[in-house]
């Protein structure tokens, strides 16, 4: 009988193959993914995955934007791209925005380097924040309407 894997369980398979492509600077590749035989993935986690390789270049140009001046993505370990690539996708998929944060913090702190999970902490405030704020000059530009964001506001709870 296959054991039922907790969220963070999830969580974190999703960033280790995140960590695989990323340390091998190489595009996400979902058809090795679902033929490799060592990376067990539900449907949902590889729909996940799917949406991350999607709209990587998207979340890539995000978190980077919330990088000190002069660096780069590359200066950041792979790992932490991981779990930054996954947070941005869950904030995107209207998960509560204080778990997507608490859970990147908790797998920093038992994968990274000490003090890494702060920084990490820190560009997720921020990336919120950045989203939070498109979507108001969403609804003022009526892009959106405000059903339309109470909807995505209740799907966080």
């Amino acid at each position: 009988m296959e054991k039922k894997l907790s969220q963070h369980q999830k969580r974190i398979q999703r960033i280790n193959v995140l960590y695989r492509y990323e340390l091998m600077n190489s595009p996400i590749n979902l058809q090795e993914i679902f033929e490799d035989d060592f990376i067990l993935l539900s449907n949902e986690q590889f729909k996940k995955i799917e949406a991350i390789q999607k709209n990587y270049d998207y979340y890539k140009k995000v978190i980077s934007r919330f990088f000190n001046s002069g660096w780069i993505w590359e200066r950041i370990e792979p790992f932490v791209r991981g779990i930054l690539l996954n947070a941005v996708n869950e904030f995107l998929l209207g998960l509560d925005p204080k778990i997507v944060v608490n859970e990147a913090i908790n797998v920093a702190k038992k994968f990274c380097a000490e003090n890494i999970h702060k920084w990490i902490n820190a560009i997720l405030q921020s990336i919120y924040k950045y989203f939070v704020l498109a979507e108001v000059v969403m609804q003022k530009e009526g892009v959106i309407n405000d059903s339309e964001s109470a909807q995505r506001t209740n799907s966080n709870q």
